[in-house]
């Protein structure tokens, strides 16, 4: 164990973990002030579904994704021979890692502990020897030692002395129960594998990490570049991740598909542990935007006032585009009670305008009010800002019963953004634009000027074919946490399908891969939880990952054929060969 890859080992795992198990009694042996633990709970069922998932997405049983082949990177193939198949397992880092005297990351140091048949037997079958408090094997020329556990626990570290030091007693469990919080606690129980990060160890790396990137912007700024304003990644350092106590990432595979769980405790005086007592209602938003192929569809419930005061906090920063921003940002902020959007498939083609078939629906308590200052006031920092000039203007046509308004935003060119990159966005106009009108209790808006995009969007802000009856899409919002307050929907088939054509026709590769009409999305969510706590979601469904596999070994097939050699005719010698040319 010449290394101890913990995030490396992570990432592999997120890919892999098995159906939903106890979490496993090698918790309560763990280190209960450890800065990073990993649990395995069943190594048996992490192997069935390492196959599985391979197949899934076209793997052999052979890949990356293989018990073995994960293990392999951090344990001797000999230790691995004698894991307990049926046990747990637990990668344990004891501190954050640290700069040596030049300034030089070390390698993260820690332990693995891990089931046994037997101890003795393990130690008997690895041809350890008896070193003091510890055994001690060598292999190719590299040292492990080993600590007895238990009569049937473990633990291993190529590092003599924090093996010795650290406590294995048992009576953590409830320790790790109450600095994971409540929610997490009792989701770890459900899942197949626990990441915990005690966020205070790592303060140091993040301040490093910080100030790199400061440096790293300031270079670029003396270059010529323009540098991005660090105000808001600093604003999210310090009122989010430095105010967290613990992160806990949760695996959960099941027969719909991949979700990965991300739990922050926080602290109790903090601001984002307000939010953790919120309840949104995103679901009755996304009944307001219209169905259709789609790229992305997302709501935010923003009806709360401690969760518009905490974003409001958010700096904008002073570069191109700040003021837009600023006055968007205030306009909704004050006025909005919850925003839904939903970005559909352009007919035309992705180069013809990716963002011109969006639809806004943005409810208020007066939306007649709303919109004749969001227009003034929006004119008025496009100017500002120097970035274009924004017109309204009455429709020749009412849509709906409703009388409708048209704008446009003529772009200034801006340094170092080449034209191609505004038609790419939003078509030949090179700029926003679009419809509004004012609906029952809010505002809707498209991004290009479609009457038929325009007329969905205000039978949907009716319940009338809404996005949020897409059954592909309420299957998906299944597998996330309920009371969620943000929610996004990625839609795998419309970019898939707007995707393919174009690498086709930039690769020479025409690509072939039946896409089921029905493809759900990969679901994303926010909610609240227990003590102080956010939860975050990601649900991948297994149809995703299949179709992922199958586009994945199409373009291989498809780069074969391109790379293998024209098959040649063979030769054919002339009938005269070899007589007199009479």
């Amino acid at each position: 164990m010449n290394r101890f890859r913990t995030s490396a080992l992570a990432s592999a795992l997120v890919l892999s973990a098995g159906s939903a198990l106890a979490l496993p009694p090698i918790m309560d042996r763990v280190p209960a002030n450890s800065a990073v633990v990993i649990v395995i709970p069943s190594l048996e069922q992490l192997e069935k579904d390492a196959a599985r998932i391979a197949a899934l997405i076209g793997q052999s049983a052979e890949s990356p994704l293989s018990l073995k082949s994960m293990l392999s990177d951090e344990l001797p193939g000999k230790i691995v021979a004698q894991l307990d198949e049926k046990g747990a397992i637990a990668f344990v880092m004891p501190s954050a890692p640290v700069k040596d005297a030049q300034g030089e990351q070390q390698e993260p140091k820690g332990a693995v502990l891990f089931g046994v048949k037997s101890y003795a037997e393990f130690v008997k079958a690895v041809g350890a020897t008896t070193e003091g408090g510890v055994d001690k094997w060598t292999a190719d020329g590299e040292d492990h030692f080993f600590r007895k556990v238990g009569d049937t626990l473990a633990a291993t570290s190529n590092d003599k002395a924090l093996l010795e030091a650290m406590d294995f007693s048992p009576g953590n469990s409830a320790k790790h129960a109450a600095f994971m919080g409540a929610h997490a606690a009792r989701m770890a129980d459900k899942s197949d594998m626990a990441i915990v990060i005690d966020v205070a160890k790592f303060q140091t790396v993040i301040d490093e990490g910080i100030k790199e990137m400061e440096g790293n912007l300031q270079d670029m700024a003396a270059m010529g570049g323009q540098a991005p304003n660090t105000a808001a990644v600093k604003w999210l350092v310090d009122n989010i991740v430095k105010q967290a106590n613990s992160t806990t990432m949760l695996l959960d595979i099941n027969d719909a598909g991949i979700a990965l769980e991300m739990v922050g405790a926080f602290k109790p005086e903090s601001k984002v542990a307000s939010l953790g007592k919120l309840k949104g209602n995103t679901q009755a938003l996304l009944n307001r935007v219209p169905a259709g192929p789609y790229i992305m569809a997302l709501a935010a419930d923003l009806s709360s006032a401690e969760l518009r005061a905490f974003i409001s906090d958010m700096p904008t920063g002073d570069g191109p585009g700040a003021k837009v921003q600023q006055v968007n940002n205030r306009l909704m902020l004050e006025n909005a009670t919850g925003v839904a959007a939903v970005l559909g498939v352009n007919p035309g083609g992705i180069m013809n305008g990716l963002l011109n078939r969006m639809v806004t629906y943005t409810a208020v308590k007066d939306p007649a009010a709303y919109l004749a200052a969001s227009n003034l006031q929006m004119a008025r920092a496009y100017e500002e800002d120097k970035l274009g000039k924004m017109t309204v203007k009455p429709a020749a046509n009412d849509i709906e019963g409703k009388k409708i308004f048209e704008y446009g935003i003529t772009m200034t060119p801006i340094e170092g953004l080449p034209p191609q990159a505004m038609q790419f966005m939003f078509g030949m106009t090179g700029g926003p634009a679009g419809y509004m009108t004012t609906v029952d209790g809010a505002v809707v808006t498209t991004v290009g000027k479609s009457s038929e995009l325009m007329s969905a969007a205000i039978k949907a802000a009716n319940g009338d074919n809404a996005i949020g009856a897409d059954k592909p899409l309420a299957d998906a919002a299944k597998n996330l946490p309920p009371a969620r307050f943000a929610e996004i929907y990625v839609g795998a088939k419309g970019i898939i399908d707007s995707v393919l054509p174009m690498a086709a026709m930039f690769t020479g590769m025409p690509i072939s891969v039946d896409i089921p009409s029905n493809l759900p999305p990969v679901a994303i969510g926010m909610s609240p939880t227990q003590g102080n706590a956010l939860q975050g979601t990601i649900f991948i469904p297994n149809q995703v990952l299949k179709v992922g596999g199958d586009i994945a070994k199409a373009f291989q097939d498809a780069q074969k054929n391109m790379e293998a050699p024209d098959e040649q005719p063979m030769e054919e010698k002339p009938a005269n060969e070899g007589k007199p040319k009479f």
